[in-house]
């Protein structure tokens, strides 16, 4: 009997201050939390996905813009570069096989081995100058001023190759000379068309340097050849 009077005494204190209807407010509480917890995941979840598809539409919405023709014209003005660097490089096999060329800067009606290579290979030379020096002054002077300096170097390279009657070093260091400003034309141009050639015919603009090159040691050949035909012709005659 004792023992069941202390543990009533202290369900009694526990339950002091409170009615039933207080006991099963607060559990009807704490259920309604536990309820509303994943419903309100839920809800974020959807704005999520909403918010994604929002997101996306508004993508599919926006249009790359439209490739305007002097962007065109632009890439494939520049790409005439690579045409005066392959015309340039085809065009001494076939000078060194005629006998204009071999009698006004030959020895003794022929080439030796250290002048023909020092004419052919001085070209490769300053084209190596050109490509290391043409990035650091593009950087500073800008992409069009080099290539109009390249070009210009060029020009000044073809002035001393035609003038050299019969010095054979000057012949030279005229192939030296446009060898600069074909070297720095290989950098400046593609860097040039990428940066300011729209996305959607980079690639294609890029490409045509080298095009151009490959079109320009063929218009050397042809050159050369149909000169040689027509001296035979001559000769025939």
């Amino acid at each position: 009997m004792a023992f069941g009077n202390i543990i009533g005494k202290l369900s009694s204190k526990k339950n002091v201050g409170k009615t039933p209807e207080n006991v099963s407010g607060t559990n009807q509480i704490g259920k309604a939390s536990e309820t509303s917890t994943p419903n309100n995941g839920s809800m974020n979840q959807s704005t999520d996905d909403a918010e994604i598809q929002h997101h996306d539409h508004l993508t599919e919405e926006i249009e790359e813009p439209k490739v305007k023709m002097i962007a065109v014209l632009l890439g494939a003005i520049a790409s005439m570069g690579g045409m005066v660097f392959g015309y340039e490089s085809g065009q001494i096999s076939g000078f060194m096989n005629e006998s204009d060329f071999i009698a006004r800067f030959g020895e003794d009606g022929k080439f030796s081995a250290a002048r023909q290579g020092t004419i052919v290979g001085l070209l490769a030379v300053g084209a190596l100058f050109g490509c290391l020096c043409s990035g650091w002054i593009a950087d500073k002077a800008g992409r069009r001023y080099t290539i109009s300096a390249s070009a210009f170097f060029y020009i000044i390279g073809v002035v001393i190759e035609v003038t050299s009657s019969t010095q054979w070093v000057q012949f030279a260091m005229g192939r030296f000379t446009t060898g600069l400003g074909v070297g720095a034309l290989s950098t400046t141009v593609p860097m040039y068309q990428t940066e300011s050639v729209p996305k959607k015919i980079r690639s294609m603009v890029v490409a045509s340097y080298q095009l151009l090159i490959t079109i320009g040691i063929w218009m050397a050949y042809m050159v050369c050849i149909c000169k040689y035909l027509k001296m035979m012709e001559l000769t025939l005659m």
